[in-house]
């Protein structure tokens, strides 16, 4: 009969705290501080994102699928940093930014109000304009140009002085041609 073994000893547990890559971190700080960030995988940025120390951009990935991170304020301070004050935004626009110009009357008609009789046309008066190669589909050419004329004619209180409306024809009953007529509806 063989001998009982005595109950093993049970093997201390190693509590160990995961471990980030310092130097990485220090590189995304770097990055941070100067309105940037850095790509790096997923697991490697897994410890110091449970941490609090970086934020990730899920939707910017490089080529490998590497994320875009960045430091938090937890992250900066984690390496010795100081959080700055958010900077300024710097306008990196050739133009100058200048304030405090007043801004002038908006001004009712376009630079094509001489060329369509939208001024002499009363209620249900129409004109029309002939399809050519350049131009086969013209209530689609012209819809920008009904939108602006009845821009052009909308009371500041919403109400319309006159109203316009393009309509497709492929046979014109006046003109027996195809094109498109534009009809004052109000």
């Amino acid at each position: 009969m063989s001998k009982p073994k005595a109950p093993a000893k049970a093997k201390a547990a190693k509590k160990t705290e995961a471990t980030y890559d310092a130097a990485k971190l220090q590189e995304i700080v770097t990055a941070t501080q100067a309105n940037s960030f850095v790509y790096l995988s997923e697991k490697d940025g897994a410890i110091m994102l449970e941490k609090g120390l970086i934020e990730v951009n899920t939707a910017m990935t490089d080529e490998d699928g590497n994320v875009a991170a960045r430091a938090t304020a937890a992250g900066i301070a984690a390496v010795g940093g100081t959080v700055a004050a958010a900077a300024p935004a710097v306008n990196k626009s050739a133009f100058a930014v200048d304030k405090g110009v007043p801004m002038p009357a908006q001004r009712r008609g376009g630079r094509n109000s001489g060329i369509y009789p939208f001024d002499s046309m009363d209620v249900n008066d129409s004109f029309f304009i002939e399809a050519t190669e350049a131009r086969p589909n013209v209530a689609k050419s012209m819809a920008s140009t009904i939108s602006s004329a009845n821009k052009r004619y909308k009371n500041e209180d919403g109400t319309h002085e006159r109203k316009f409306s393009v309509r497709n024809v492929e046979k014109d009953s006046v003109t027996g041609k195809r094109g498109a007529r534009v009809f004052r509806t109000a």
